[in-house]
């Protein structure tokens, strides 16, 4: 399926609402354990589209329950830890992943 005008705001209002209606009282908890078997399956397919936009759409709806009213508390908040992690030291793991140095404050 394709959407028209694909946009943000749309989606955040959208996921939301379809949330609240669909998943009446889930938790954030739950909603963070959907989002872990999504990040197995994401694992799974990691370049499918599909399993990608499923983790996206758990992450606004967990967003959303934590009182985020807007696409922008969204990006604001985004756009403020990506600030924090660029000052960040960062050093290799031995599994390929990248961990931050927890000795050194920003």
């Amino acid at each position: 399926m394709s959407v028209k005008d694909p946009n943000f705001e749309r989606l955040f209002n959208d996921v939301a609402q379809w949330q609240d209606k669909t998943f009446p009282g889930q938790t954030i908890e739950q909603k963070i354990t959907h989002l872990k078997k999504e990040l197995v399956e994401l694992a799974q397919a990691p370049r499918d589209a599909s399993e990608q936009a499923d983790v996206l759409i758990l992450v606004v709806g967990i967003f959303a329950t934590c009182g985020a009213k807007s696409p922008r508390d969204v990006l604001a908040a985004a756009h403020a830890k990506h600030e924090i992690n660029k000052l960040r030291r960062w050093i290799a793991q031995d599994d390929g992943t990248w961990a931050h140095d927890k000795e050194y404050s920003v």
